[in-house]
C-alpha cells in the first residue's frame, strides 16, 4: 500500500505524507546490533557530507520553477512566488522575516523580490542586474537549475570495522522541491549490509533541512520498497529531527546480507 516506487529500487524507503516544500535527508542509526556508536556516527558523517557535495552541485538552490514569463515590479503572479521559493532557497533570501520571506512568498513582485534578484544576478553574472527578471535571467535560471544531480549508489564503508554499513541508492536525489499538499512522496532509499552477525535496527533519525516547517510534514513512514511491507510510522518530529523508533526492532539484517 505504501510502495509507491518500482519494484527494482533498493529496498529501504521513505514516505512523506503532507505539505513539504523541501527537504534533505540524513541518516542516523543510534543503535543497531554490535555496531558501537562511534562507528555509526562515523557513518552518518560520511553520509551526510556525501549529500552536502552533492548539494553544492544544485546551485539551482531548493525550488524548481517553470518560469514563462518577464517578471519585474508590480507583477502578481504564482511565478513570482516561485521565485521567491527559489531566491530563498539558493541564499539570496526576499526577506527574513513577515511576506517574501523563506515559508511565506507571495505572488506580488515587490521592491523586497526585485532587490534580491539583483543580488541573484550580481551573483551569478547576469547583466544588468536591475531586478528584472526577463529572458536574460531565465536563460541563466534554466543553467542553473536545469540539471538533476543523481548521487552515486553503492555502500558507504565505515572508517572501522564495524557490523552494519549505511548507503544511499542511487535514486535518492541529494534535494527534492514537492509541492504544498502533495502526498504519497518518497524521499529517500538505503540499504543496509550486515557484516558476520545479524544486526537489528532500532532506531533511524532524519535530519530536515530547506524551507518547510516541522508541522507542514503531516504523516511519514518507513517501509520496505522490495516487498512492500509497512514497517513504522514516525515517532516524533522535532527541531527538523524525524525519528523511527521501534525497541523491538524496525527490521533486522541477516549476516553477511544486503536489505
Amino acid at each position: 500500500m505504501f510502495n509507491v516506487l518500482k519494484r527494482e529500487a533498493l529496498p529501504i524507503g521513505l514516505i512523506l505524507l503532507g505539505a513539504v516544500l523541501a527537504m534533505t535527508l540524513s541518516l542516523a542509526v543510534p543503535k543497531a546490533g554490535a555496531v558501537t556508536i562511534d562507528e555509526l556516527l562515523a557513518q552518518i558523517q560520511a553520509l551526510q557530507a556525501q549529500l552536502v557535495a552533492l548539494q553544492g552541485q544544485q546551485t539551482g538552490g531548493a525550488t524548481a520553477c517553470t518560469f514563462t514569463k518577464n517578471l519585474y515590479l508590480g507583477v502578481s503572479d504564482p511565478q513570482v512566488k516561485c521565485l521567491q521559493q527559489y531566491l530563498n532557497g539558493a541564499g539570496y533570501q526576499v526577506a527574513a522575516t513577515g511576506a517574501g520571506s523563506p515559508g511565506n512568498e507571495t505572488m506580488y513582485y515587490g521592491n523586497l523580490t526585485k532587490n534580491a534578484t539583483g543580488k541573484w544576478q550580481t551573483g551569478n553574472s547576469v547583466a544588468p542586474a536591475v531586478g528584472y527578471f526577463g529572458p536574460i535571467s531565465r536563460a541563466k535560471y534554466s543553467t542553473l537549475a536545469g540539471g538533476v544531480v543523481t548521487p552515486p549508489g553503492g555502500v558507504i564503508t565505515p572508517p572501522a570495522a564495524g557490523g552494519l554499513s549505511v548507503g544511499l541508492s542511487a535514486s535518492t536525489q541529494a534535494a527534492r522541491t514537492i509541492v504544498a499538499g502533495a502526498a504519497n512522496m518518497s524521499f529517500g532509499k538505503f540499504t543496509f549490509t550486515a557484516g558476520s552477525g545479524d544486526v537489528t535496527v532500532t532506531t533511524m533519525k532524519f535530519t530536515k533541512s530547506g524551507i518547510s516547517a516541522d508541522a507542514e510534514v503531516g504523516s511519514a513512514y518507513l517501509y520496505d520498497a522490495d516487498s512492500g511491507d509497512y514497517l513504522a510510522q514516525y515517532s516524533g518530529l522535532g527541531s527538523g529531527v524525524l525519528t523511527f523508533t521501534n525497541s523491538s526492532g524496525l527490521f533486522t539484517v541477516k549476516a553477511g546480507q544486503t536489505r
